[in-house]
């Protein structure tokens, strides 16, 4: 048995298969929305599950409520607002909606399978990665948040704060593009995460995110110059060990010295634009992601 990142646990699947859309899972029964078939879980946690489906050769990707989660309020909008917002940004930069709805097994939503290999994958090494595929991550990645933050509808701005850009959630896909993926911590303009229990991926996450302050897109600038930077030099931007020591560093100590050695590396106004990204004071980063490609 292994421990999942979500804190769920990742064990062979037992499947049913006179049930083509359910799976028998060491106690738990998953299921596919009707019209597709269910491949494997990706990932369990107590409040909700994320199981790869099937239909018509291509592969998809379905969140639903676990049983805890169904009666949790939090949880529940969590859900509902993140299919919201992959529905509004109708594939900018992040998977596209395919289904949503409700079944016997509560809600749920289906997105595309998108191909691509998480940020963290190259940092399995331990080495940091060649200087030239840096660049071209780091400058398609900036362009990605800057198209996510800008996007909007006939409404006006979606006002979309990732609230969570950590090495798991950034995808370099086989076209040389960066993907954004998990929005179950974002915001946007008809509101964000309940309570201070969000703080997003500790290692990376802004101060204020952390403390349980309000987040804007300067809160997004600070997580995913922290991610490129660790890609930068190899070396994670805390060092807490415990859940609880990681909180308390991210939320009192600041980074800069970190951002200032791992920039070395980084050639070019780059590595002075990531530096001022993760300033400890949100009102010393740059504005907006488009703000800091021009710095």
């Amino acid at each position: 048995m292994s421990r999942s990142r979500a804190g769920g646990y990742t064990r062979r699947p037992h499947f049913n298969k006179s049930l083509a859309h359910r799976v028998s899972y060491y106690g738990l029964v998953l299921s596919a929305p009707a019209g597709f078939r269910l491949v494997a879980p990706l990932r369990l946690h107590p409040f909700g599950e994320t199981t790869l489906l099937a239909r018509a050769g291509r592969t998809f990707v379905c969140k639903r409520l676990a049983s805890r989660g169904r009666s949790e309020a939090e949880a529940r909008e969590r859900l509902l607002r993140e299919a919201a917002i992959l529905r509004a940004l109708d594939g900018c930069r992040a998977p596209r909606l395919v289904a949503e709805g409700e079944d016997d097994s509560g809600h749920y939503f289906v997105m595309e399978h998108l191909n691509g290999a998480p940020l963290t994958r190259y940092l399995e090494a331990g080495v940091p990665v060649p200087l030239t595929w840096f660049h071209l991550v780091a400058a398609d990645a900036w362009c990605a948040l800057a198209e996510l933050h800008a996007k909007g509808d006939g409404q006006g701005d979606l006002d979309i704060v990732h609230g969570d850009l950590a090495p798991d959630n950034i995808l370099f896909a086989p076209n040389e593009r960066i993907v954004f993926v998990d929005f179950g911590l974002a915001s946007w303009r008809h509101g964000g995460p309940l309570g201070t229990t969000a703080r997003g991926t500790l290692l990376y996450a802004a101060p204020e995110v952390v403390r349980g302050e309000r987040m804007d897109r300067r809160s997004d600038l600070f997580a995913l110059a922290a991610t490129l930077l660790h890609l930068a030099c190899a070396k994670a931007p805390r060092q807490g060990k415990t859940e609880a020591t990681l909180v308390l560093e991210a939320g009192e100590e600041p980074i800069e010295r970190w951002a200032n050695d791992a920039a070395k590396r980084v050639t070019g106004p780059l590595g002075r634009a990531l530096v001022a990204c993760v300033s400890f004071q949100p009102a010393q980063r740059p504005s907006s992601a488009k703000e800091a490609l021009v710095r």
